[in-house]
């Protein structure tokens, strides 16, 4: 399958939120004519598709699901991610109006899934589908470092940038500094 490029990927999100909301508007069921749209960004790591903040009226998704699957997640993270978090935010919108009572709120409970069907949101799950492997792997990426005692050092990326900042690293063993040899990616469950 071709790759996507960004800009079309996010013209995609911002037609099907605009879609939405014209939807939702002309249902006349509250008035959300004051509710602004919100910032779409892509800097969500991790295993979340996408989050919401609410005071911020803002979407943040997953860049990696949405890029490095190769059109994989094309649907989930353009049209049902973006919606999902749309409708928390409409949500919270209308709670603010003092339309819903915040007392009653819950984060995927009776207010969000009514707004997700005004929505005409084609997917009312609270999870998303995708395959985080990929992901997974990232986050167990570990470089190899040994030492003149040849202990292997499995180091985290996290202190492969502190040692790439000047901090070096003693072996406990034989008192000498650890050298990088390696990277690989390691399932620390077996190690």
């Amino acid at each position: 399958m071709k790759k996507v490029d960004k800009k079309f990927i996010e013209k995609t999100i911002h037609k099907n939120i605009e879609n939405a909301l014209k939807v939702f508007k002309e249902k006349n069921y509250y008035d959300i004519s004051e509710f602004e749209f919100p910032t779409i960004t892509f800097n969500l790591k991790g295993k979340t598709a996408g989050k919401a903040y609410l005071k911020n009226n803002n979407i943040r998704l997953n860049s990696e699901l949405l890029f490095e699957h190769n059109n994989e997640y094309f649907k989930e993270m353009t049209l049902d991610t973006p919606l999902h978090e749309l409708a928390h935010l409409i949500v919270y919108f209308l709670i603010k109006k003092k339309i819903f009572d915040k007392n009653l709120y819950k984060p995927h409970g009776h207010y969000w899934l009514h707004v997700m069907k005004l929505l005409e949101a084609p997917n009312l799950s609270v999870t998303h589908s995708m395959n985080n492997e990929l992901i997974d792997k990232k986050k167990n990426l570990r470089i190899l470092f040994s030492c003149s005692c040849g202990y292997k050092h499995w180091i985290s990326k996290h202190k492969y940038t502190k040692i790439k900042n000047g901090r070096e690293y003693i072996c406990t063993i034989c008192n000498d500094t650890i050298r990088q040899i390696g990277i690989d990616f390691v399932d620390y469950k077996y190690e």
